[in-house]
């Protein structure tokens, strides 16, 4: 296998809730949860995530794997521990955790060449959840932004966030994955 052929740019937002910053422009408040499933199924997905306090979006990334954006702004720790409660995947959150935020595909992954290797991850479903804490209101535009929709109980929540940070990063081919599993 030549490794330089598994390498995959993608674009995608971080965790990080942002508002006005005192002497930088921006500071981070808080982090949404940006959790990644891969080789659980959809049913699973839902049955632990359905009841996350706030508003929750289910993205599908792959004929595997799932992305929940959960927009209640909490504090790094809190994701982390959310995460592994959840079972997302152990990797994705450690990493985030060492990295102090995030990141989740939001378009298409793709060789250096720039040939596709996957599809933008695909809107399946939306839910809301009360809660007393804020929500992104910078991802929540970016949902926006990607789908054209909105929700309808997006009104009932109080907001935070000025900014979410967009960000290309470096990945690699699922074959690369298995192999250095």
């Amino acid at each position: 296998m030549n490794v330089a052929d598994q390498i995959l740019t993608t674009r995608g937002v971080n965790s990080k809730v942002l508002i006005k910053g005192d002497l930088q422009r921006f500071r981070t408040c808080g982090h949404v949860g940006l959790f990644d499933f891969d080789g659980i199924s959809k049913r699973k997905v839902l049955n632990e995530c359905m009841d996350l306090e706030g508003i929750s979006i289910l993205w599908e990334s792959s004929k595997t794997g799932y992305h929940i954006w959960n927009l209640t702004v909490r504090s790094l720790k809190e994701v982390a521990d959310l995460g592994l409660v959840l079972g997302s995947d152990c990797k994705h959150v450690q990493h985030g955790r060492k990295q102090g935020k995030w990141a989740i595909r939001i378009t298409k992954k793709l060789y250096d060449n720039g040939r596709p290797y996957k599809p933008a991850p695909k809107l399946l479903h939306t839910w809301c959840n009360d809660s007393l804490r804020y929500q992104s209101e910078a991802h929540f535009k970016l949902f926006i932004a990607l789908t054209g929709k909105t929700i309808v109980q997006a009104n009932n929540y109080g907001w935070r966030g000025l900014s979410a940070e967009i960000e290309d990063y470096m990945t690699i081919t699922d074959k690369m994955k298995d192999g250095l599993k």
